[in-house]
């Protein structure tokens, strides 16, 4: 009998693997749209890290009041509302019919002037500081000339403050001849100046100062070179009752005082920073945290402030032609030398 083949074994199923030792083959991957690959990059970019590498400016910027710009607005209405006051708009009466013919024509050349010669008045201090350049004694009585308000104006920083008060007043001749001979109650000579002020307020500070007084009009100087120096001597000899030693004292701490007001007003150096903003020392709170000032409120009342200013800008002066006249002829190299300059 024929032998049949036998049939070839059928191979045994491998084993399934075990669950977590081989993954899942993955799905066929899908063509992502448009939309999706927008979605997927900004979420890239949230997740990155943002580093700033260039500095941060901040936009606001803070500058002292001595570095602001003559035609800065909030330094010109500073310096109007220091000196000026707006005056009271006058009231309007509603009954138009009441009126004569003589009052409404008055109110029509009223509207007509400008309005800035209506809106300020000067203040008191400033009205008595005016007064006294003028000689007013009867405030009613006194009449004064154009000429007479511009000569107080003398040097050529003033120059805005005159054509401005000769511009306000223009009689029908226009000429300064003219303007001389008119005669100004001090209420007009007021609102002349008033309006002169609030036209040119830097020239206005320039001639102040160069009257020897400050924006408080207190005195810094006396223009009289002899009786200034003669009250300082009277100074020093009111301060060296007690001794030399407190002269030098009292210097020092003039210095250090001038030092922290130098700084807080903002200037680099005590070359550069007025002695017109030195005021006495009248806080006894802060001589706990400011123990040299005790020697300076000590004198408050013995040493005026024009008195106290001079001071300040005579050791000033002094150290300005030390600096520029006698240190560069000095050979420091000798400081051990007694007979050298230079070990003083």
């Amino acid at each position: 009998p024929s032998l049949a083949a036998a049939p070839a074994p059928v191979p045994a199923p491998l084993p399934a693997p075990l669950p977590g030792l081989a993954p899942a083959p993955a799905p066929a991957p899908k063509k992502a749209d448009a939309k999706t690959k927008k979605k997927e990059k900004e979420k890239e970019k949230e997740n990155d890290d943002e580093w700033v590498i260039e500095p941060i400016v901040s936009q606001l910027e803070i500058e002292s009041f001595s570095q602001l710009s003559d035609d800065n607005p909030f330094k010109q209405q500073y310096l109007i509302n220091k000196f000026l006051s707006k005056r009271t708009a006058p009231t309007i009466d509603d009954d138009e019919d009441t009126k004569t013919t003589d009052q409404k024509e008055t109110e029509t050349e009223t509207e007509a002037e400008p309005k800035s010669l209506l809106t300020y008045a000067l203040l008191d201090n400033v009205r008595s500081f005016f007064q006294s350049l003028l000689k007013i004694k009867d405030e009613e009585a006194r009449l004064l000339s154009l000429n007479d308000v511009l000569s107080i104006f003398e040097n050529d920083e003033s120059e805005p403050l005159k054509n401005c008060l000769k511009e306000q007043y223009k009689t029908d001749k226009n000429s300064e001849d003219g303007m001389a001979e008119q005669n100004l109650s001090w209420t007009q000579c007021q609102a002349m100046l008033a309006a002169a002020i609030a036209h040119s307020p830097q020239p206005f500070i320039a001639w102040l100062f160069s009257t020897g007084m400050d924006i408080n009009f207190g005195r810094c100087y006396h223009p009289d070179f002899d009786a200034a120096f003669e009250k300082q001597l009277q100074v020093q000899r009111a301060i060296s009752e007690t001794g030399v030693h407190e002269v030098y004292k009292f210097n020092a701490n003039l210095v250090k005082y001038a030092q922290d007001l130098s700084e807080f007003h903002g200037y680099s150096s005590l070359i550069t920073f007025p002695a017109r903003l030195i005021e006495h020392v009248l806080d006894e709170s802060k001589i706990k945290e400011y123990p040299y000032r005790q020697i300076l409120y000590n004198y408050r009342d013995k040493i005026s402030i024009e008195d106290l200013r001079l001071r300040f800008a005579f050791i000033q002066q002094f150290n300005v032609y030390l600096v520029k006249n006698v240190l560069p002829f000095i050979d420091f190299r000798r400081f051990k030398s007694p007979s050298s300059v230079s070990n003083v």
